[in-house]
């Protein structure tokens, strides 16, 4: 979906994206975000970088370069003129990172710039005990700046736009105009529905896929691959953790070294390539994503996009964009998790069966869903009168 009139001249904060590039390292969710972004929006943007206070708006040469680099390389064609627009100039803000800054933000509004900020998730609030000491404070300061600079607000799901809305009211903020736009899938993940296993493997397999932190329940399934092993002895299936090491990861790292079950069946892929992902996806028997709070949960809609099945934790999130199609599991039902995966070892088991056949009339959302909405809400806020 286009816009009815050619787009305002826009700002994307590439920031957090740019730096981890520059630092060589594997792009999180949130980085997969600002990345689909640019390529979405690069033939119509410039790219902003900030610093403390500082902030760097490049010119429209250095920024396609720019943009080029991080691996936009489908941005469509041609540029706009470098000149000044008529109408407002919107600055996309995608990853939360400097929203705690005043400084930021007095600086973007100096520009004359509309922010628009995309709020993944509430979690840092809504689930302290998961969260980095000191970045409940953070996470709700960055919220407060969101509502009361914030020309508009993009949720990736209803349960952020809901949780964003009551946190509003309890605090007595101004709520911006909002939109909910499900991200859309990796491109890797949407071609090959239906293709068989092509990574060799003796025994048969789950992964879970995320950053190794105390919010993705690692724990549990180490827990869960002891009652296998009791349980199937040489038939217990293997475990890929594939994830970057968040915070907290201590407990998960000392149990791969010392648990005779973990490093007999456990690994832990640190660095996969989105090629490397996409071949272990497609042989497993499921993704298991025990998780005790998501925002969305892209690892879930890239499994399913992939025809695999998926096991899950009973979030509201899942439910919104994946319906009925996973398996749902209490997330501390250690019985519970462990009989379903000894069920989904046997390829032809009867509930495996069922999901598969309920992924097969599944429909993935898609990036450009997400984008028409986004479009929507900046015309929306462009021409707030409808004129």
């Amino acid at each position: 979906m286009a816009l009815q009139a050619p787009p305002p001249r826009l700002a994307i904060d590439i920031t957090r994206l740019f730096r981890r590039a520059l630092q060589g390292r594997r792009l999180t969710g949130i980085d997969r975000v600002t990345l689909a972004y640019v390529r979405h929006f690069a033939p119509h943007a410039r790219a902003m970088l900030s610093r403390g206070g500082w902030v760097f708006e490049l010119g429209t040469a250095l920024s396609q370069g720019v943009f080029t680099w991080l691996g936009a390389k489908d941005m469509g064609r041609g540029l706009l003129p470098a000149r000044r627009s008529d109408g407002p100039r919107f600055l996309l803000h995608t990853s939360h990172c400097g929203l705690e800054s005043m400084a930021y933000l007095s600086a973007v509004r100096k520009r004359g710039l509309l922010p628009v900020f995309l709020v993944h998730d509430l979690i840092p609030i809504s689930h302290p005990q998961h969260s980095r000491p000191g970045m409940p404070e953070t996470h709700l300061v960055r919220m407060r700046n969101a509502a009361h600079a914030g020309a508009g607000i993009v949720c990736n799901s209803e349960a952020t736009r809901s949780a964003l809305v009551n946190l509003c009211s309890v605090q007595g903020w101004h709520m911006p105009p909002a939109v909910v736009a499900p991200l859309g899938i990796e491109p890797w993940a949407r071609p090959y529905i239906g293709e068989v296993q092509t990574v060799h493997n003796p025994r048969p397999y789950f992964i879970c896929l995320g950053t190794i932190e105390p919010r993705k329940n690692h724990l549990l399934l180490l827990r869960v691959w002891k009652r296998l092993a009791d349980r199937m002895g040489e038939r217990t299936p293997d475990l890929l953790l594939i994830g970057q090491r968040g915070w907290m990861f201590d407990a998960v790292t000392q149990a791969l070294g010392t648990d005779s079950v973990a490093r007999r069946h456990v690994r832990h892929h640190q660095d996969c390539s989105d090629s490397l992902l996409r071949d272990y996806m497609l042989g497993a028997r499921a993704l298991l994503m025990p998780s005790h709070a998501e925002g969305f949960g892209l690892p879930v809609a890239e499994a399913l996009a992939c025809g695999v099945p998926v096991i899950a934790s009973s979030l509201p999130v899942y439910r919104e964009f994946a319906g009925n199609v996973p398996n749902y599991l209490e997330v501390d039902d250690e019985s519970a998790w462990a009989a379903l995966i000894a069920d989904y070892c046997e390829p032809e088991h009867g509930v495996r069966q069922a999901q598969l056949a309920r992924i097969l009339s599944w429909e993935p959302p898609t990036w450009a869903a997400h984008f028409a909405s986004v479009e929507s809400l900046l015309q929306a806020i462009d021409r707030p009168n409808g004129s």
